[in-house]
This record gives C-alpha cells, sequence and structure tokens, in this order.
C-alpha cells in the first residue's frame, strides 16, 4: 500500500508517495527512459487511458519537496508627552521558497519526472467501420486494449534543472505616529508610513527580470553547469 503524505513534519512540506525511493519503472518494470537517479524522478511512470482512472503516480508535480521557512519581526512603542502620545515601530519580514518540484502546466501533455506514457485509440480502432456496421471507429476501450498491448501514442517526462529553486523576499517596514489633544474637544492624528519591498533575488541575483519593450516577455536561459545566464527571445525580436 502506498500512502500519500502532504505534511509529514513541521518545517518541510513533501508531497509524495512513500515509494518515490523505487525507480519503479526502470529497475522495476525495465522501462527505458523512466526514472533517473534525483529522489523526485523516483516511483513509478504515470499510465493514462482515456476514460479510466490513471495508474502510477497521479500528479505531474509529484513527487515534490519544499521547505519555505518564514521570519517576520514587528516592535513599536509609545511615548506620552503633555498632551501627545507618539507611537513608532517597525516590522522585517524574510520568506524563503526552497523547492523541487518539476511541473509544466503552460499547454500540452505533461507527465511527472518519473515518466509517462499516453494509450489512445489510434492503435486499436476499427479500420473500416462502414463495412462492418459500426457506427464509431473508437470508444474508451479501445484505449484500454492499446495499454494492454503496450502500444503507447504519447510518452514524456518532466526534467528540471537545477535540482532546487531557491527563492528570498525581504519586506521592511517603518512608522511614526502621534495622537495630539490640541483641545478637549479636538484630538489630531497624524503619522507616516515607509514601506520598501525590494524585488526577490534567486541565489544572490535578480530571480525574474522584464523587458516592457518585447510583448511577449523576455526568458532567462541558464547552463546549469557553468553558471552562465542568457536572454532568450520567444514571440519576437
Amino acid at each position: 500500500m502506498v500512502t500519500n503524505s502532504e505534511q509529514l513534519y513541521i518545517g518541510t512540506n513533501e508531497g509524495q508517495n512513500l515509494a518515490w525511493v523505487n525507480n519503479a519503472g526502470l529497475s522495476g518494470k525495465g522501462i527505458p527512459g523512466t526514472n533517473r537517479t534525483r529522489p523526485f524522478e523516483g516511483s513509478w511512470p504515470q499510465l493514462s487511458s482515456s476514460g479510466f482512472g490513471l495508474l502510477g503516480t497521479q500528479h505531474n508535480f509529484m513527487p515534490y519537496f519544499r521547505n519555505d521557512p518564514q521570519f517576520a519581526w514587528n516592535g513599536n512603542a509609545s511615548w506620552v508627552h503633555n498632551k501627545h502620545t507618539v507611537q513608532f515601530g517597525g516590522s522585517f519580514v524574510i520568506q524563503h521558497l526552497n523547492q523541487q518540484q518539476p511541473e509544466w502546466n503552460a499547454g500540452g501533455t505533461s507527465w511527472p519526472a518519473a515518466g509517462g506514457f499516453g494509450f489512445g485509440s489510434g492503435p486499436t480502432q476499427c479500420a473500416n467501420c462502414s463495412s462492418s456496421g459500426h457506427s464509431s471507429s473508437s470508444n474508451n476501450y479501445n484505449d484500454f486494449a492499446s495499454f494492454l498491448l503496450g502500444l503507447d501514442n504519447g510518452w514524456g517526462r518532466n526534467i528540471q534543472v537545477p535540482n532546487y529553486f531557491h527563492t528570498s523576499a525581504q519586506m521592511f517596514a517603518l512608522y511614526v505616529g502621534d495622537t495630539w489633544q490640541v483641545t478637549r474637544k479636538l484630538t489630531a492624528t497624524y503619522g507616516v508610513r515607509w514601506e520598501n519591498y525590494p524585488f526577490p533575488t534567486r541565489d544572490a541575483r535578480p530571480s525574474l527580470r522584464l523587458w516592457p519593450r518585447h510583448p511577449s516577455g523576455l526568458h532567462l536561459v541558464e547552463d546549469a553547469g557553468g553558471g552562465r545566464q542568457r536572454w532568450r527571445n520567444d514571440g519576437g525580436g
């Protein structure tokens, strides 16, 4: 039996099948192209037939490993003097995202990092339905028949580079205010607040950069081995 756990212990969120340590597709069943050596590339590949439930890994983003610590500090003080009550303080927040979760949800079919196969009706559908009196060339049982015969018509595997994505965000705020008892019937409250939200960073460098002159956006492509970066245009100049 395989158990799925979303929160195994405080501090780290691991959504996974507990059998991820086993390369069930490559080592267990000898299916080439599935699994690899990294932990999130283990477990069963995904096997899908239209009209039937998925076999193996159920989602293309599993298993995933997340360690997202957060730190927050808030401080304030008050000073009462004559008719004034002065309040001042600040806050400081640090957020970290350390995630290992390969997935692709920008269109098309996507399989988990362990690999996956799709079985359609093409290999087993009716070749000449009109002569045999069938109203349709295929149905969901043709998809399942393709699965039983091992005749897939789609396959793939999600690949993540680098192994982990590390993102850090910091937020700062300072404020000061005064409540002034001008008269017995008039009270004035005023103050000022400053907030700063630096752009998130990834490994001590900007994690996202925009080029507004390019309507389709600009993508930062990295060489995981050499640490080099280059810009790539998709759909433009």
